[in-house]
C-alpha cells in the first residue's frame, strides 16, 4: 500500500556492500521508530511508524538489477546516503545518487556519514561520491555525521529531515521517553528488591528450626576439632622447617634486590656516558663539519664527503651517531660543488689529459714519466716505461693497459719511436711495436678496430693506421695540412690548417667535403650526430666555435673570444676553454641552444686542457700543478621558464596556478591554507579596493568580499569554511560566506599578521604594539569565543608570524631582521636567527616543507633552507633572479622557485637519507686513511 504522497517506500538507502551491517542498523532504526504523538496529533499526515524503508538485500526480487534499482529509487520519497571513504568510491552508489539527482529530486538526498570527510583534501578521506561533490553553490547538500553527533542524534537528525520537522522538539522528545523508559527499569528493579527481603524474612525463620540441629552439629564438631589440634601439633615441626626455608628466600630476594639496583644505578651511569659521548661525537661532527667546509673552499669535495659521511649516521631512522644540521649543510654543498683536487708534482711539466674508456682513470705524461690516477678513489702511481727514452704521446687500450708513443735515440743517431703496450695493474711492458721511416706526434687507440690512428701534425702531415699485432702499415691518410682528428665507430673526422673538414665515413668508404672554420682547427669533438670545431686560439679575433651534423650542414655558431678547446658534454651543452691573455685562460660551460654561461671557471691560475670521461658524468680541468674534477650533474642549470598571460602563483604543493588580472589590479600578499587547497590572494586595484581572490582545487576562482570590515593593510586566513581577517585597529573578524560572524579587539594598535593554527583550535596575531599572543579559538552553537592562552613580549616588534604544519613550531619574523622559533606547546623561545632578511614581510608566508623538517627563507635572489628542529640554515641557494617565494614540491625532493619576472625555478632538494645513501655507494671501498682521520680529528 502506497502511503498518502504516492510514494511506495519512506526511504531508500544507497550503501556500498562493506557497509552493509550499517544499512542493517539503519534500516532497523528507521523502521521501529515512533513519531510522538503529540506531533502526529498536530500534523495529521504524520505517520505512526516509518515503514517500509527500502533496503535492496531485502526488497529486491527477480528480474534485471538495473530496472529494479531504478524502479525503486523511482518509487521512494528519500534517498538516504551512507556515506564512507568506500561508498565514495563504488560506482553503483554514484549511480543511484546520479540518478535521484536526474529525477530532479536532489533536494530529498540525505547524506549519511559514517566515516570520512565530504569535500576532503585528500582522496583516502573523502566520503562523498562524486555526484554529491557536482552539487555545488546553494545546491550543495550537508551532511549527517554520526562521529560528530552521536547515533541517535544523527537518527532523530534524519527522522527531522525526512518530515521537514524541528530536530530539537524531535531530541527532547527522544530524551524525555529515554527518561520515562529508564523511570520504569528502576521501579521494576526496586519491586523486585522488596519482594526478595520478604523471601529472605521467611528464610530466617526457617533458620530458627535449624538451630537445634546445629547444636548436635556442634559436639561433633569439638571432637574433629580436638582432632585436628593433634594434627597440628604434628604440622608445626614442618612449619618451622618451612619458616627456614622462607628465610633463606628472603636473604635471596634481599640480594636480588640489591643487585637490582646496583645494575640500575650501573644503567643510569652507562646512559650518562652514553648522553656524554652523544654530546662528545655531535661536538666532534661540528668540528669535521667546519673542516670539511674549508676542504671545499679549496676545491677538494671528494675528501669533505668521505668526512661527512663518517660523521653522519648511516641510518637517520635508526641513528648509530647524533644527526647535526652543520654536517648536513656541508654535505650538501659539497653534492653541490662536487669537485675532487688532485695535485701534481711541481717538478714536472704535463701533457694534456687522457682518459681510459671503461673506467675513471686518467693519465698525464712528460718526456720521461706517465702519472696515472683515479680520480674517484685517488689512487695514483708513476710510471716510467724505459730510461733513455722520450715519451710523446699516450693512449688507453683499457682501463688497465696503454700505449705509450716514444722516441729513441741510439748512439746519438737517427732518431726512431716505439708504441709500448704496458700493463699498469702488474707494471710490465707487454710489446714493443717499432715504428720504421714513420715519424708522428699523437696516437689514439680505436677500440672497435683494435688499430692505432697514430697522427702527424708536423710537416709530414700523414695519419697512420696500424696493426696492434706486429706495428705494420695498413693504411695511411696523405695531407700535408692534418690539424686534428677524431674517429669514432662510423666516422674518421680530419681538420684541416686551413679549416677544411674531410667527413670520412668507413662503412660506405665515401668522403664529404665542406669549410668548417676559416682558420686552423684548435681540436674536433663528436657527440652523436653532433660536430663541433674550434680554432686553435694561436690566431686572436678567430672567435667562432661551429657545430654541424654529420652531413656537414651548419647547425648552430657559437661566439667566444679566443678559443682554444671545445667538448661536448652533451647534445645540447659544451664546455669552452679560452683565452683572456697570454697568462690566463677560463673555462665557460655553455648552453648551446640558449648560448647562456650555466657555470665559469675564472680561477687565476692557467687552465691548460680539459677533457670529461667516457661516461660524461664528471669533468676534468687542469691546472698547472693540479687537476679539479666536477659532476656534470652540478654544472648544468635547472631553470626553466613557463610562458603565460597573467599572474603566476604556486600552492604549497609546488602546482601552478594562472591568475588573470587586469592593469588596474597591483598584488599585495598571498597566503596558502594548510591543506593545500586554497590559496587567498590580495590585490587592491588603483582605486583603493581591497579585494581577494580565493583560488580553490574544487570551485576554481571565487571573489571574498570582506569590504564592510574596512581592509587596509590585512590578509586573510583560512580554516575550512571560515575566514579570519584583521585591520589596522587591533581589530580581526571571523567571516562565513561573506557574512561576519564575530569581530573582537585583541591588539591596542595595528595587527601585522593573524593565522589559523593548522588545526583550527588556537589563532596566532602579531601587532604593532610589540606583542604575539596566541588565543584559544571555539565556536559552539553560533557562540564565538577567544580566549588568550599566551603572551609573548620582545624589544624587537613581531611582524609575521605562523605554526608549523604539525603545530610543533611557532616560527616568527621580527623588524630587526631575526627570525624566532619557539615551541608550540610551552611557547619556550628555541633558536634566534639573526640577521636574515626575507620577502615575507610581503608575502605573508613562511615556506614550510611537507615533512616539517625545513622552512624556506627569501632575500632576493638567494633562498636559504633552515632546519626547523635546530634553526640552523642547511642550504643556501643562489638564483639567477629575484625570487618572489617557493615552496616544496609533494614528495620535498624539489623546492619550486616563482622569480619577480614569474619564471619558475625548479631547485633539487634530495632528502638527506638519500643523499647518504648515494654517497656512500659511490665510496664503497674508499675510507679515510689513518692519517687522514688524525689530520681532520676523527682519531
Amino acid at each position: 500500500m502506497k502511503n498518502t504522497e504516492g510514494y511506495e517506500y519512506y526511504a531508500f538507502i544507497s550503501y556500498k556492500r562493506e557497509n552493509v551491517q550499517w544499512a542493517k542498523w539503519l534500516h532497523h532504526k528507521l523502521e521501529h521508530y515512533r513519531l510522538p504523538a503529540n506531533i502526529r496529533k498536530n500534523n495529521k499526515d504524520l505517520p505512526n511508524k516509518i515503514r517500509p524503508v527500502f533496503q535492496d538485500s531485502q526488497e529486491l526480487s527477480g528480474g534485471l538489477l538495473s530496472k529494479s534499482i531504478e524502479n525503486s529509487l523511482r518509487q521512494s520519497k528519500y534517498l538516504i546516503v551512507i556515506c564512507s571513504p568506500l561508498s565514495a568510491k563504488s560506482p553503483w552508489v554514484n549511480r543511484e545518487v546520479q540518478t535521484f539527482i536526474d529525477f530532479g529530486r536532489e533536494e530529498n538526498i540525505i547524506p549519511f556519514i559514517i566515516d570520512g570527510t565530504p569535500f576532503s583534501s585528500t582522496e583516502e578521506k573523502e566520503c562523498f561520491p562524486p555526484a554529491l561533490l557536482n552539487l555545488k553553490g546553494a545546491r550543495e547538500l550537508l551532511g549527517i555525521s554520526i562521529n560528530e553527533m552521536g547515533r541517535d542524534a544523527a537518527i532523530v537528525k534524519v527522522v527531522a529531515r525526512m518530515f521537514d520537522l524541528k530536530f530539537d522538539t524531535l531530541w527532547q522528545r527522544y530524551e524525555r521517553e529515554k527518561k520515562r523508559k529508564r523511570f520504569i527499569i528502576t521501579s521494576l528493579v526496586l519491586a523486585f528488591a522488596l519482594i526478595s527481603l520478604g523471601i529472605g524474612s521467611y528464610i530466617f525463620r526457617l533458620n530458627g528450626n535449624l538451630e537445634k540441629s546445629n547444636k548436635s552439629l556442634k559436639r561433633a564438631t569439638l571432637e574433629a576439632q580436638k582432632q585436628r589440634d593433634r594434627a597440628n601439633e604434628e604440622s608445626k615441626e614442618k612449619q618451622l622447617a618451612y619458616d627456614s626455608v622462607l628465610k633463606q628466600q628472603g636473604i635471596i630476594q634481599k640480594a636480588n634486590e640489591d643487585l637490582l639496583l646496583t645494575n640500575n644505578q650501573l644503567r643510569e651511569e652507562r646512559d650518562k656516558v652514553k648522553k656524554a659521548n652523544w654530546k662528545m661525537m655531535e661536538n666532534q661532527s661540528r668540528v669535521v663539519a667546519e673542516q670539511a667546509n674549508k676542504l671545499i673552499d679549496e676545491g677538494d669535495s671528494y675528501t669533505a664527503r668521505l668526512l661527512l659521511l663518517s660523521i653522519l649516521p648511516k641510518d637517520l631512522s635508526n641513528p648509530d651517531r647524533p644527526y647535526t644540521p652543520e654536517a648536513e649543510a656541508a654535505l650538501r654543498r659539497a653534492i653541490e660543488s662536487e669537485t675532487g683536487k688532485i695535485k701534481l708534482d711541481k717538478n714536472f711539466a704535463y701533457s694534456k689529459i687522457k682518459i681510459a674508456p671503461n673506467n675513471n682513470i686518467f693519465a698525464l705524461c712528460n718526456d720521461s714519466i706517465i702519472f696515472v690516477c683515479n680520480f674517484i678513489t685517488r689512487q695514483s702511481k708513476i710510471i716510467r716505461v724505459h730510461d733513455n727514452y722520450r715519451i710523446y704521446d699516450i693512449s688507453f687500450i683499457d682501463d688497465k693497459k696503454l700505449y705509450v708513443l716514444e722516441n729513441i735515440y741510439p748512439n746519438n743517431k737517427n732518431i726512431s719511436q716505439t708504441i709500448t703496450e704496458y700493463d699498469i695493474k702488474n707494471d710490465k711492458i707487454k710489446k714493443v711495436l717499432h715504428l720504421n721511416n714513420i715519424h708522428v706526434l699523437n696516437i689514439e687507440y680505436d677500440i672497435k678496430n683494435k688499430i692505432i690512428i697514430a697522427g702527424g701534425k708536423n710537416i709530414f702531415g700523414k695519419l697512420y693506421f696500424l696493426d696492434t699485432e706486429n706495428g705494420k702499415l695498413l693504411d695511411s691518410v696523405n695531407n700535408t695540412n692534418v690539424n686534428a682528428y677524431i674517429r669514432n665507430e662510423n666516422y674518421l673526422i680530419m681538420g684541416h690548417k686551413n679549416g677544411m673538414v674531410d667527413l670520412f665515413n668507413t662503412s660506405n668508404n665515401k668522403t664529404t667535403k665542406f669549410q668548417a672554420l676559416d682558420c686552423a682547427f684548435g681540436n674536433i669533438d663528436l657527440y652523436k650526430n653532433k660536430i663541433i670545431f674550434c680554432p686553435n686560439g694561436i690566431i686572436y679575433d678567430n672567435d667562432s666555435i661551429k657545430i654541424f651534423d654529420i652531413k656537414g650542414n651548419l647547425l648552430k655558431i657559437i661566439i667566444r673570444k679566443n678559443p682554444i678547446e671545445a667538448v661536448f658534454i652533451d647534445e645540447n651543452t659544451i664546455a669552452i676553454r679560452y683565452k683572456i691573455d697570454e697568462s690566463i685562460t677560463y673555462v665557460d660551460i655553455v648552453d648551446i641552444i640558449s648560448q647562456k654561461v650555466l657555470k665559469k671557471f675564472n680561477e687565476d691560475d692557467y687552465i691548460e686542457s680539459i677533457a670529461l670521461n667516457y661516461k660524461k658524468d664528471y669533468l676534468l680541468i687542469k691546472y698547472r700543478n693540479y687537476i679539479k674534477y666536477y659532476s656534470i650533474s652540478n654544472l648544468k642549470s635547472s631553470q626553466s621558464n613557463i610562458e603565460h598571460d597573467g599572474f603566476l602563483l604556486l600552492d604549497n604543493r609546488g602546482r601552478f596556478v594562472n591568475l588573470h588580472l587586469t592593469e588596474e589590479d597591483i598584488k599585495f600578499s598571498t597566503m596558502i591554507s594548510y591543506d593545500g587547497n586554497s590559496i587567498i590572494y590580495k590585490h587592491v586595484r588603483k582605486s583603493g579596493l581591497n579585494e581577494f581572490l580565493e583560488y580553490n582545487t574544487v570551485k576554481q576562482f571565487e571573489n571574498i568580499n570582506l569590504n564592510p570590515f574596512k581592509l587596509n593593510s590585512e590578509f586573510v586566513s583560512k580554516f575550512g569554511s571560515t575566514y579570519l581577517s584583521s585591520n589596522n585597529k587591533g581589530e580581526i573578524a571571523l567571516w562565513e560566506q561573506n557574512n561576519v560572524l564575530k569581530i573582537f579587539k585583541i591588539h591596542d594598535k595595528a595587527i601585522y599578521s593573524v593565522v589559523f593554527s593548522p588545526t583550527g583550535k588556537n589563532i596566532l596575531s602579531t601587532s604593532l604594539d610589540g606583542t604575539m599572543k596566541v588565543w584559544e579559538y571555539s565556536s559552539f552553537d553560533n557562540t564565538i569565543k577567544l580566549k588568550l592562552l599566551h603572551l609573548i613580549e620582545t624589544k624587537s616588534l613581531p611582524y609575521y608570524a605562523n605554526f608549523t604544519k604539525d603545530d610543533k613550531y611557532i616560527i616568527a619574523s621580527y623588524l630587526d631582521n631575526t627570525i624566532r622559533i619557539y615551541n608550540a606547546k610551552n611557547y619556550e623561545l628555541l633558536h634566534i636567527i639573526a640577521d636574515v632578511w626575507t620577502n615575507i614581510i610581503y608575502n605573508f608566508q613562511f615556506y614550510f616543507s611537507h615533512d616539517n623538517k625545513y622552512f624556506l627563507t627569501l632575500d632576493e635572489n638567494i633562498i636559504k633552507v633552515w632546519n626547523i628542529d635546530k634553526g640552523i640554515c642547511v642550504k643556501n641557494i643562489k638564483c639567477n633572479q629575484n625570487i618572489n617565494y617557493a615552496v616544496f614540491s609533494d614528495n620535498n625532493d624539489n623546492i619550486i622557485a616563482l622569480s619577480l619576472d614569474n619564471t619558475i625555478i625548479k631547485i633539487p632538494f634530495p632528502s638527506l637519507q638519500d643523499i647518504i645513501t648515494e654517497q656512500r655507494r659511490r665510496f664503497e671501498g674508499r675510507g679515510l686513511t689513518d692519517e687522514e682521520k688524525r689530520r681532520y680529528y676523527l682519531e
